[in-house]
């Protein structure tokens, strides 16, 4: 993605993106996990993980963009909430069954 970014951008533009990193989902597995185990799901716990922990870092993405020869690389981390009445709504949401 950043060699695209590159490619496509004049010189001396600015350039954003936006994913998904292992830092971000910590505390996101921790709930997940939970809602797994009250669910008797707990068998998908490491599947979940793995998807987790395969994701970079971001001194790792910001490596990458140095490499690419980008420069003056401002990162930041928002946290997004998701709000669901009870661990089975949570596991039954579109988003958590595509996952």
């Amino acid at each position: 993605m950043l060699t695209e970014l590159v490619r496509v951008a004049r010189p001396g533009a600015t350039i954003a993106f936006s994913l998904p990193t292992s830092a971000s989902f910590g505390e996101f597995f921790s709930i997940y996990w939970e809602a797994l185990f009250n669910c008797d799901l707990s068998g998908h716990a490491l599947e979940v993980e793995r998807l987790i922990t395969e994701l970079p870092i971001v001194s790792d993405i910001e490596a990458l963009a140095r490499l690419e020869g980008l420069e003056e690389i401002t990162s930041w981390t928002q946290i997004e909430e998701f709000d669901y009445e009870s661990g089975e709504a949570f596991i039954s949401a579109p988003l958590i069954l595509i996952f």
